[in-house]
């Protein structure tokens, strides 16, 4: 079966409870599937990271995460709204 994975935290390296589980989830899936990420980046990522995740999955792409700078009146309006 192939799966595609989409991902709101890029996987490697694992040093957080999110990136871990995703990457447990990755090699779990990756025994008995073909398995493609779709993956925002939080920090640019190395060759050395895309290289670990491309010996797991038959395709990677990681698309970098934009930060959410408000203004000060963004910032207000967000406390009322859900």
């Amino acid at each position: 079966m192939r799966i595609l994975v989409l991902s709101s935290w890029w996987p490697e390296p694992a040093n957080n409870g999110a990136r871990l589980r995703i990457s447990n989830l990755l090699r779990a899936l990756a025994q008995h599937h073909e398995v493609h990420l779709i993956s925002f980046a939080q920090e640019p990522v190395t060759e050395a990271q895309l290289l670990k995740m491309r010996e797991i999955c038959a395709s990677v792409q990681a698309i970098p995460q934009r930060v959410w700078q408000p203004r000060r009146g963004e910032q207000i309006i967000s406390l009322w709204q859900a």
